[in-house]
């Protein structure tokens, strides 16, 4: 006989516990008080909680009316569970009154609401117009700033910058596109002709205008010293000379740029080279000339100067009336002379030469007269240097002597 088994199947039941998303928010709306029109509010926030065991997804999230993200939320696509975060919004009226919106996050709702003013805007500037003078056409001119200033207790967005006019950002400004509260920052800005006569500009910043003004020059050619060479000194004796230079925009300006002058001299402002050199010897140095532009420009030129040693003192001699008489009998007697000219120790060597306005030293003499020409040495002492020679003499034919 044969036995049958029965296996009874047993039935499994697999019991599934649902998860229902549990995420809450708060505040339930958001007022944003007043704002003026065209500036953004301060941040606030949002504050999503879910206390389920499961993520949960925030859906498509929309902001309607003047309202925007603030940019300091926490918030992604999804919230953690047991966990939560953050979602920052600002205001910015875009015209007076009430100005209601909302922020939809899935089928989550939070209302705003804000009143746009037109009060004043706490921002202020100064100057209120910059002029920038005379400047060369085709040149850039030296930077100058506005500042701008916010006395409010909100940060303050200057919305669209514009320069209109030969002018143009000066590279140096501490400004961004907003202005913290209680702040200052800077705008530059540089005047660029395109033309000679005034050249008028203005920089607009929201509904604040600066002023710009400024006259295109002449073009003027770089500014070049033109002293190549100086004329030797002498130690102990008093020197004196002056640099030259050409271009740019006059008045001058001179220094030294290296080396140094001969001990004893100093270099003036103004381009003179003075004083009584202490020591000889050739001193190598550089000039350097600046011009007066509002943008200076500037040039160096190498220079030597050459101080030699003082002549040691000479004798003296004393010139008999008698000899000066034979001298006037000699031009008496020889009809050839064509010019005669006098020195005498009371003349002076800026004089003609004449009998009543005679030179004062042989040397004038030696250095002045040519042809058939008779120098007349009045008596008196004449003093010359040591180892020098003045001589007097003639171009004129044998007959003239």
């Amino acid at each position: 006989m044969k036995r049958r088994l029965l296996v009874l199947p047993f039935l499994i039941f697999s019991l599934a516990i649902a998860s229902f998303a549990a995420v809450s928010f708060s505040p339930s709306s958001l007022s944003f008080g007043s704002q003026a029109v065209g500036t953004t509010s301060a941040a606030r926030l949002v504050t999503f909680s879910n206390s389920g065991r499961t993520s949960q997804s925030f859906g498509t999230k929309t902001i309607a009316g003047d309202y925007a993200w603030g940019g300091t939320g926490t918030c992604g696509q999804t919230l953690a569970a047991r966990s939560s975060c953050t979602m920052s919004l600002v205001f910015k009226p875009t015209a007076s009154g009430t100005r209601t919106g909302s922020l939809t996050v899935g089928s989550t709702v939070i209302s705003l609401t804000g009143t746009g003013t037109t009060s004043a805007t706490p921002v202020s500037f100064s100057p209120s117009s910059l002029s920038f003078g005379t400047q060369a056409v085709g040149s850039t001119s030296a930077v100058k700033l506005v500042t701008f200033s916010n006395s409010g207790s909100t940060s303050q967005s200057f919305g669209t910058e514009t320069i209109a006019g030969d002018y143009a950002w000066g590279g140096t400004g501490t400004c961004g596109s907003t202005l913290a509260a209680n702040s200052t920052c800077t705008m530059s800005l540089v005047f660029k002709p395109t033309a000679s006569g005034t050249r008028n500009g203005s920089l607009a910043v929201g509904s604040m205008i600066v002023g710009l003004t400024g006259t295109g020059g002449t073009t003027t050619t770089p500014v070049s010293i033109s002293t190549s060479s100086l004329a030797n000194g002498t130690v102990s004796s008093s020197y004196s000379a002056s640099l030259q230079a050409t271009g740019g925009t006059s008045p001058y300006k001179w220094s030294i740029a290296s080396g140094s002058l001969p001990a004893g001299l100093t270099l003036s402002s103004t381009g003179t080279i003075s004083g009584s050199p202490a020591s000889s010897g050739t001193s190598s140095f550089s000039v350097k000339v600046t011009d007066s532009a509002a943008s200076p420009q500037s040039a160096t030129s190498n220079l030597t100067l050459t101080i030699a040693t003082a002549p040691s003192s000479g004798g003296s001699g004393t010139l008999s009336s008698a000899y000066s008489s034979m001298i006037s009998d000699a031009y008496t007697s020889n009809s050839k002379y064509t010019t005669v000219r006098y020195v005498s120790p009371s003349g002076n060597d800026s004089n003609a030469g004449t009998s009543s306005s005679p030179w004062a030293t042989l040397a004038k003499a030696a250095s002045s007269v040519s042809g058939c020409t008779l120098v007349i040495v009045q008596p008196g002492t004449y003093t010359v240097s040591s180892g020098r020679t003045a001589k007097i003499t003639g171009s004129g034919t044998s007959a003239c002597h």
